[in-house]
């Protein structure tokens, strides 16, 4: 099958500059040559540590920000190939949610406005009318607020809530607002960027399953970022682990928890609270902070923090290999012992 998204050695590197007359003397390597697939109707975590380029990642793949190399394929169109006038009008099938819900909103503008403006701009009021007869402007304006109470009842909102303000709602109401404006293009494809790492734990759960729930009836495909692999269990089908700019493991969410290959996967499983003090985990914890990613590690990124580091760790740069049916991991013990056994 198809994959519905497909990005291959993406990169996005901000320079730094000083002096007088600004000169780049180096680079804030953000995202460093990431690789990955999104099937249709699947949702994709991807999970790491604060600062480890999830975010950016996610902007460069919907070129919120414009990725400095690579490839980044949808539905078979080169999304880094097209002007910004197809740029826009492609930009219907992908939105984006974002981490905080208040900022995300425009506190001068009531919910039905927010929601309705991208309805406007995009045409879509247009689009609804399927015996081509030229609608009036209150006509449109009609069939946009229309369109608003359907996405409205959609997220578990009251009609109301059209002529109220972002301040007037709760923080987990003000996620729902994003996701409806998120979905008022009628997108198949959504960055769901940290979108319940600001909410109490039960109103996360509500919106992880309002999301599972659109997804089912809507079709949709999720890119779902977080930091809490807790979250990530209950909603995605694969994931991909980051650090320091870079994938290190992925594989189907099960496989994850189960076994997981790679030492910086292992640590951020075991810091998950477990409530049961017979079950939980033994200490991993990492060693020092994360690097500066304007001057990363040699070899192996993680070596500096890994308590697994060996000399080979420093000397070369791990490739992510493939060690079980849809599980990937890059390391460098790893690519020694699956040498050891080929020779074997």
């Amino acid at each position: 099958m198809n994959p519905l998204l497909t990005v291959e050695n993406l990169v996005k590197y901000y320079p730094i500059r000083r002096g007088v007359l600004p000169r780049v003397v180096g680079y804030v390597k953000a995202v460093d040559g990431v690789s990955f697939s999104i099937g249709r109707g699947e949702t994709f975590g991807l999970v790491g540590e604060s600062g480890c380029g999830k975010t950016t990642l996610g902007r460069a793949i919907l070129r919120l920000i414009e990725p400095t190399s690579g490839r980044i394929v949808f539905d078979g169109c080169d999304l880094l190939s097209l002007n910004a006038k197809q740029m826009r009008k492609l930009r219907r099938e992908m939105q984006i949610i974002f981490q905080d819900p208040f900022d995300s909103l425009n506190p001068r503008m009531t919910v039905g406005s927010m929601i309705e403006e991208p309805i406007i701009v995009h045409g879509i009021e247009e689009e609804d009318d399927t015996h081509g007869i030229h609608r009036s402007s209150s006509e449109r304006g009609g069939a946009a607020r229309k369109r608003v109470f359907e996405l409205l009842d959609m997220v578990g909102l009251p009609r109301d809530a059209a002529s109220r303000y972002p301040h007037e709602f709760s923080g987990g109401q003000r996620q729902r607002i994003g996701i409806a404006r998120a979905l008022a293009l009628r997108p198949r494809f959504i960055v769901c960027d940290e979108a319940v790492s600001a909410l109490d734990v039960s109103i996360q759960a509500q919106i992880l399953n309002l999301l599972a729930e659109l997804q089912r009836e809507l079709g949709l495909t999720y890119l779902f970022i977080a930091h809490d692999l807790a979250v990530v269990k209950h909603i995605t089908t694969r994931v991909a682990v980051m650090y320091l700019g870079e994938i290190v493991e992925e594989a189907a969410t099960e496989e994850i928890f189960i076994r997981p290959a790679h030492p910086y996967t292992q640590a951020l499983l075991a810091s998950i609270p477990i409530p049961i003090p017979s079950r939980r985990h033994a200490s991993r914890r990492l060693a020092g902070d994360l690097p500066s990613p304007s001057n990363p590690p040699p070899g192996c990124r993680f070596h500096t923090r890994c308590p697994l580091a060996i000399n080979e760790c420093s000397a070369a740069k791990p490739g992510l290999l493939q060690v079980f049916p849809d599980h990937k991991v890059a390391c460098i013990r790893t690519e020694i012992s699956l040498a050891s056994t080929a020779r074997q």
